[in-house]
């Protein structure tokens, strides 16, 4: 555990030490490098973290000076982050936050955009604060298996990124209202699945919202039955 988090820390500071400079030119250009390069930062910091809580101190000698390496790797993520999410918002600032001016696909045209067109029975998994290295690392299982047709995309999300405004702009698109913290969708709350299941349902009939702890409590023909739903939105909210 101790030679993994080191090599996790070495790969990090390696990996800052690169950066030539956190000024770009467009917010494109952060999205870019980001979901290119920059989320694998995230991810060692992550494996570093997860190995050194497994480290066994009685194994280590003395002379290896663990708590300065420790603060070493954390001042330097958080010094990376705040730089990274500095300059991006300076960028943002510069265009106004004008989300029409950046050529990303947006969080709010999710529906529109990936489940309208398809002419199919779809699952949409919606995993509350997963982060997109984590994201990575799942595709790379799903490469794992040889059936699998796996790909990553992102998407932009509004601001701010709050768990309640993204759960409402992931469903179909109606007239967004928010008042006082909460967000109703063509008059009906975004809040809770009775709810979801009524905006999902005026689009389509056969929808369905669940949650992943219900399917995975359920019977095999109790899921039968909701699969056989045109669209079943999971709500998996742990990571």
């Amino acid at each position: 555990n101790f030679l993994k988090y080191l090599t996790h820390t070495a790969k990090l500071h390696q990996m800052v030490n690169g950066i030539s400079s956190y000024i770009l030119n467009k917010p494109e250009d952060y999205l870019k490098a980001y979901s290119e390069e920059l989320y694998f930062i995230d991810s060692l910091y992550r494996k570093a973290i997860k190995a050194y809580k497994l480290i066994d101190y009685s194994e280590l000698p003395s002379t290896i000076p663990l708590d300065d390496l420790h603060l070493a790797l954390n001042n330097r993520y958080e010094e990376h982050t705040d730089r990274l999410n500095r300059e991006w918002l300076k960028c943002l600032n510069q265009f106004d936050f004008d989300y029409a001016k950046i050529p990303v696909p947006k969080q709010f045209d999710f529906f529109k955009n990936e489940i309208e067109p398809l002419n199919q029975k779809v699952v949409v998994f919606i995993s509350e604060a997963l982060r997109y290295e984590v994201a990575h690392e799942l595709l790379s299982e799903l490469h794992g298996d040889v059936k699998n047709t796996a790909k990553i995309k992102y998407m932009m999300a509004s601001i701010p990124s709050k768990t309640n405004i993204g759960m409402a702009q992931l469903l179909p698109s109606g007239d967004l209202v928010y008042n006082n913290g909460e967000i109703t969708n063509s008059s009906v709350s975004t809040e809770g699945l009775p709810n979801r299941n009524i905006i999902l349902q005026k689009v389509k009939s056969d929808s369905l919202a669940v949650q992943f702890s219900d399917i995975t409590s359920n019977s095999q023909e109790k899921n039968r039955e909701i699969f056989k739903n045109s669209i079943v939105y999971i709500y998996h909210d742990i990571i």
